[in-house]
């Protein structure tokens, strides 16, 4: 008996070793292969991650999930398969939202990730592992809340996975619950260079079914916080893809004005920087905002008239109504999710006259006949 119990531990020691030395493969097999891929020359698997992921009975209970995700880590795509077989594994959410496809999103398995995602995983799941027990990647990271989704779009490796869950996952509005932030303004507030910090991607998002014009927490629309990060071939993209310049935040500012003050900050910065007007007609950038003008233009937003919008108030102090009034006398003066709002606010007000003659005070509309 005692010599069967040796043997026993021994295999069992065997076994573990081999898994190792097989997620060692699968991570090597990932991080280095050639042939043009773009995650050809990414580092390894932090030894955090890898502890992290040899560890899936943390999160499964069931046994069937915990050797598909030990499946998974490994890269047996076979035996994912035949363990998918029965179909409810597919979905299947352990602790902290913890998924399948979560796990071969941080196996970097991206062949499993696929298979699963079109035999029906759901992306939308929200992950919330705890701070402390949740292992830093920096190059697949992830936030408390966070779905696959949201994940994928953070990617500091390859844009495949978000593009790939955008070509498969139906259209809906996807939003981030922790911070209040949809799939676009999460894509806008990524660091420039990041890998799916691209105009391909954004079309993609876009062209998804998101809202264009949908603000976040702060009142800022995906438009806003394009220019107020400088990302003015983003802010073309979005006005190309049908975002709305007409959206006013609650002091009733437009996006040109927002845009204006950037040209003041801007000018100022040339009059007491010497070489930066040309390093700036020379740059990239320059023909992104020259691009960016030409469209509202075309629309009918001026950078003069804005200016002088800015000045105007600037004259009369923190005090000055000028920006409501001409608000008021606007035909755009209803847009996006403020219109309703401010809509609201003018039909309150029993002094209002509506110089458009489209509105009228409740206290002076007419009592309905019975």
């Amino acid at each position: 008996m005692s010599e069967f119990m040796t043997k026993r531990a021994s295999l069992r020691t065997v076994v573990s070793v081999l898994g190792g030395i097989l997620f060692a493969i699968s991570n090597f097999h990932v991080s280095c292969v050639s042939g043009g891929d773009e995650d050809s020359e990414i580092p390894p698997i932090r030894a955090e991650v890898q502890e992290f992921l040899q560890r899936p009975e943390v999160y499964f209970q069931d046994k069937g999930h915990v050797a598909l995700c030990q499946a998974i880590t490994v890269g047996d795509l076979i035996a994912v398969q035949k363990l998918c077989s029965d179909k409810t594994i597919i979905s299947a959410q352990g602790k902290n939202g913890v998924t399948p496809l979560f796990w071969a999103y941080l196996s970097r398995q991206f062949a499993i990730f696929e298979f699963l995602l079109r035999s029906g995983a759901d992306p939308d799941v929200s992950v919330s592992i705890p701070r402390d027990d949740a292992p830093v990647e920096r190059l697949f990271p992830f936030d408390t809340g966070d779905s696959v989704f949201f994940m994928a779009v953070k990617n500091a490796t390859s844009s495949k996975w978000i593009m790939l869950l955008l070509q498969v996952s139906p259209k809906r509005q996807l939003m981030q619950p922790i911070v209040k932030r949809d799939l676009l303004h999460e894509f806008l507030y990524l660091v420039p260079g990041n890998a799916t910090h691209t105009e391909d991607v954004m079309k993609a998002i876009c062209r998804y079914g998101v809202d264009l014009n949908m603000a976040d927490e702060t009142g800022h629309t995906p438009l806003l916080i394009a220019v107020h990060r400088s990302q003015y071939r983003f802010a073309s993209v979005l006005l190309n893809e049908g975002a709305s310049a007409s959206c006013y935040n609650a002091e009733h500012y437009q996006l040109i004005h927002d845009i204006a003050r950037q040209y003041k900050f801007t000018m100022l910065n040339f009059a007491t920087v010497p070489g930066s007007l040309e390093q700036w007609n020379a740059s990239p950038k320059k023909k992104d905002w020259d691009e960016m003008l030409g469209i509202l233009r075309k629309q009918g937003f001026s950078l003069t008239e804005a200016l002088k919008d800015l000045e105007r108030v600037d004259a009369e102090g923190s005090s000055s109504d000028y920006m409501r009034q001409r608000r008021i006398r606007r035909e755009d003066r209803f847009s996006c999710e403020s219109g309703r709002e401010f809509r609201e606010s003018l039909e309150d007000d029993p002094d209002f006259e509506d110089p458009l003659g489209e509105i009228m005070p409740r206290d002076c509309m007419a009592a309905p006949v019975n």
